[in-house]
Parts: structure tokens; sequence; C-alpha cells
């Protein structure tokens, strides 16, 4: 019976040495499983905040494209005070947002090398978006100097339009003035001047002077004056004889009476009526 028992002693403290035993490699085992299943969440997660990161990256090289395209389109030429506004607007935005993700990157790069988790593919991934983002900024700087570039361009148009403006401005204000010089000359060419008057009142006007005429001093101011190209009629307001004492063609003119009796000079051909002399003087006897 006593043998008996200590058998039974044994086997109890074999069996609760093996319950002990098996207690630590459970909790090993548990924390082996927790910490995997932390890398895979860390893992996960860093992976999504690459594919977040790398969908705003695509969403900034469109940006940049549609810049250039802006820019493109308008060359500089015809572009507004608010669209440049704008462009410039928009580039500064990127450019923000460029360094923004450029700082994501670096903090997730930090975060992966602290990591237990050796992935190349996630680094392969940040150095190709790191790539990309100096690509962009490279593409910025050029837009930025493409505008500035262009606004110095219409800066030179500008004043290249303006001093063709004042020269088209001094141009149009010389030809207006030849033009009034010539319409003045070309009156003054076909100007006349005529006059109807008694023999007594030519001689006191000083027009006939012993049988000649307009020789000496003459009062001008008795004479009518008179454009050749529209006097072809001039009424003499006279039934008595008239005689006309300065040169003019033959065959240029004709005197003819109306039905009042009163004589009439009809100029037939006023470019050779008034070749010889722009003074006309009719004397009434």
């Amino acid at each position: 019976m006593k043998q008996l028992a200590t058998v039974a002693a044994i086997g109890l403290l074999a069996l609760s040495a093996c319950q002990s035993n098996e207690k630590p490699a459970q909790e090993q085992q548990q924390k082996l499983h927790d910490a995997t299943k932390e890398e895979l969440v860390q893992a996960v997660a860093e992976r999504d905040e690459l594919l977040e990161l790398l969908g705003d990256i695509t969403t900034d090289v469109q940006e940049v494209k549609r810049l250039e395209n802006v820019l493109s389109a308008s060359n500089g030429m015809s572009e507004t005070p608010d669209r440049r506004q704008q462009v410039q607007n928009d580039i500064a935005a990127i450019q923000q947002a460029l360094q923004q993700r450029r700082e994501r990157l670096a903090e997730l790069e930090a975060k992966l090398e602290k990591s237990n988790t050796s992935n190349e593919k996630l680094r392969s991934t940040i150095a190709a978006l790191r790539k990309q983002i100096d690509d962009q900024s490279v593409q910025i700087t050029s837009l930025t100097n493409n505008l500035a570039e262009a606004k110095t361009q219409v800066t030179q148009l500008t004043t290249v339009n303006d001093s063709l403006a004042t020269t088209v401005s001094n141009v149009s204000s010389e030809l207006e003035e030849t033009q009034a010089k010539n319409v003045d000359m070309t009156n003054e060419m076909n100007t006349v001047y005529f006059v109807i008057a008694t023999d007594k009142e030519l001689k006191e006007h000083g027009i006939i002077h012993k049988k000649k005429v307009l020789l000496g001093d003459y009062d001008k101011n008795f004479f009518t004056t008179a454009d050749k190209r529209h006097l072809t009629t001039l009424p003499l307001r006279t039934k008595k004889k008239v005689e006309i004492m300065t040169p003019v063609p033959n065959g240029s003119y004709a005197i003819t009476r109306g039905a009042d009796e009163m004589w009439t000079l009809n100029i037939t051909d006023p470019a050779r009526f008034w070749s010889l002399s722009p003074y006309l003087v009719v004397k009434v006897k």
C-alpha cells in the first residue's frame, strides 16, 4: 500500500512538470503570432500610405502637364493678367504639394528603416516616387522660367507696340497735315478772281490804268473769289455791251443773251479759259 502511494506521488509530480513546460511554449508562440500580426498590419499600412502618395503624385503629374498645355497654347502672347495670376497660383500650389510629398516620403522611408519588415519592393517604390517628385520639381522650375520669359516677351512686345502706335500716330498726323496742305494747295491752284464793273469803277480801283489791265497797285479786294472747277456760268447782270479785258483763249467761252436780255458768260472749256490768267476782268460799256 505504501508503495502504491509513492508511485502515485511520482506520477503527479511528472504531470505537473509537463504542464509547467507547456505554458512558456504557448506564451512564446502567442507572442510570435502577435508580433507577426503587428508587422503585417504595419506593412499593409505602409503599402496603403505609399498607394495614397502614388495617387497624389499622379494627380500632380496631370496638373503639371495641364499647366504646360496652358503655357504652350497661350505662348505668353494672348494671356490676360488674371490668367497669368491663376497660372502663378497653380505653380505655387504644386510646389508646396511637392514639398509635402517629399516630406511624407522621407517619413515613410524612416519608418521602413526602423521596421523589422524587409521589403525591397517598398524601397524600390519609394525610390521611384522620389524620382517622380524630383522630375516634377524640374518641370515646375521650367514652367516658372517659361512664364517669366513669356512675361518679358509680352513686356517687350508691349513696348514695341506702344512705339509702333506712336509712330503710326505721328505718321497719321503727318499724313493728315500733308493731305490738308495738298487740299489747300489744290484749292489755291483752282482759285480764280473775277470782277464785272464799268470803266470808271475799274479805274478807281486801279484795275485799268491807261488802257492797261492789272498793272501796278490794284485793289484785289474788289474782285470776287471763285473755284474754276465749279465756275462754268457767270451772269454779267447787264443789258449793256460787255468786253473781256483780260486775255482768254478764243473758243473757250461764249457770251449769250437770255430772255431777259441780260448777258451771261458761259465758260465751255475751263482749263483753257483760265490757262493764261487766274484773273477775269469784264468791263461794262
